[in-house]
């Protein structure tokens, strides 16, 4: 049974092509469970992998939604476009919580969105093969990101595809 885990194991981490579903499927499940519980799934845990590293800490939901309210103002409610800044702010430094009070206003639109725009990020800096050697994230982190230009292409498709 050992060997079988480990065959599996070796056959998802071998190359990038192999851990895109798997990156895919984290940024969901972290997207979605931002929006149920408001706490971010990879807080208090130490990742070294680095392309789950960059998968966490993207940020992508809170700038999306910061940058939404920013783009088309007509659609939001003075306190969802105030609560758009500090998304934005809390985008920079890789905090997906800014998106919680946009999740809770409009469940059934913000939820897929944030998800959809997450996995995306997410796929595209595992693909990029972006890696964060600081222990948060968002772009103010940039510094010390691998890839660089893959890690600015992965956060605006994720932000432009969340809003």
């Amino acid at each position: 049974m050992n060997e079988e885990l480990k065959r599996i194991r070796e056959y998802l981490m071998t190359g990038v092509s192999y851990m895109i579903p798997i990156v895919v499927i984290g940024g969901v499940l972290i997207a979605f469970s931002i929006a149920l519980s408001g706490v971010q799934a990879g807080k208090g845990a130490v990742v070294t992998n680095p392309v789950l590293k960059s998968m966490m800490d993207i940020g992508t939901a809170s700038f999306g939604m910061g940058v939404a309210t920013l783009l088309a103002p007509n659609k939001y409610t003075k306190a969802e476009k105030e609560a758009g800044y500090g998304a934005l702010a809390m985008g920079m430094i890789g905090i997906t919580e800014g998106a919680i009070p946009f999740a809770a206003a409009d469940p059934l639109r913000v939820i897929p969105s944030i998800m959809v725009g997450s996995s995306i990020g997410a796929a595209i800096a595992a693909i990029g093969k972006v890696g964060d050697h600081a222990p948060h994230g968002g772009p103010i982190v940039l510094p010390v990101v691998d890839n660089k230009i893959m890690f600015i292409v992965a956060v605006l498709i994720g932000i432009a595809v969340t809003h």
